[in-house]
């Protein structure tokens, strides 16, 4: 990343360069961000992305790499571990003036419990004014099974009276005389496939949908906005991309927690 002597607009321009690739990696899979991003998040705890063994004072650089965090839900790990005073930094400027956690690691939160360390080596003799930053990991992956989910029946129509007095109806005559003198296990059994039975008949399953639940009018609104600046070249038009962008992130996540 450039330095803090960069403007605004390159800084802009080169995260927008890192979430356009974060967009073609599934929320799903395991993704670690590494880099130099010439940034101080410094020991001030944010919930879950920015733990509190940083170094050093947040400045501008860092709130907006721990804006890029939270948006993407990433966790820098660095600053999830405490170690020796000797570790937490990861570059010293010329003449030992001062010392800064500039190098940062970052994983999905949902991958979170896979990071076992992260600390830097100052003793590693690597070719450079940077120590090196290791993070180990151990991760399980899951074996998902192949097959449909089953479609959940549709409970939606019981909400009308009629339509719940028919299936009590349909429910009980189906159990007319089926469950005299059985055992419980046996009366649930016949219970089970009767209501199962009027609920096939009378409910039917539910359709799938392929839209997000999540994603509101409103959201889906800011987005065909967004997409008419998508391809613009001036500077307002590109502002205005960035802008909407960030508050489509937010309303998304914001809706998808809620």
């Amino acid at each position: 990343m450039p330095t803090s002597s960069a403007d605004d607009e390159e800084i802009e321009s080169m995260y927008e360069v890192r979430e356009d690739l974060i967009q073609y990696v599934k929320g799903d899979e395991n993704l670690i961000v590494m880099g130099e991003w010439n940034a101080v998040v410094g020991q001030e705890r944010e919930v879950n992305t920015v733990g509190e063994f940083g170094l050093g004072q947040r400045n501008e650089r860092g709130n907006r790499l721990v804006e890029f965090c939270t948006d993407h839900n990433l966790v820098l790990a660095k600053t999830w571990f405490k170690h020796h005073k000797e570790h937490p930094y990861m570059w010293t400027r010329p003449g030992d003036t001062g010392r800064y956690q500039i190098d940062l690691i970052m994983i999905r939160q949902r991958f979170r419990n896979q990071v076992l360390d992260c600390k830097s080596f100052p003793e590693a003799d690597v070719d450079s004014d940077h120590n090196l930053l290791v993070i180990k990991c151990h991760l399980k992956l899951k074996k998902f099974k192949k097959g449909r989910n089953a479609r959940r029946w549709d409970l939606d129509k019981l909400k009308g009276k009629s339509m719940k007095d028919c299936f009590k109806e349909h429910v009980a005559q189906g159990l007319n005389g089926k469950a005299e003198g059985n055992t419980v296990e046996e009366e649930w059994t016949v219970m089970n496939n009767e209501v199962s039975r009027a609920a096939e008949v009378m409910l039917g399953r539910t359709e799938r949908s392929t839209n997000n639940q999540c994603i509101a009018q409103d959201i889906l609104d800011l987005i065909n906005k967004r997409r008419k600046y998508k391809n613009e070249t001036n500077k307002e038009g590109k502002k205005e991309y960035r802008r909407l962008k960030n508050e489509v992130y937010r309303k998304c996540r914001a809706a998808k927690e809620e």
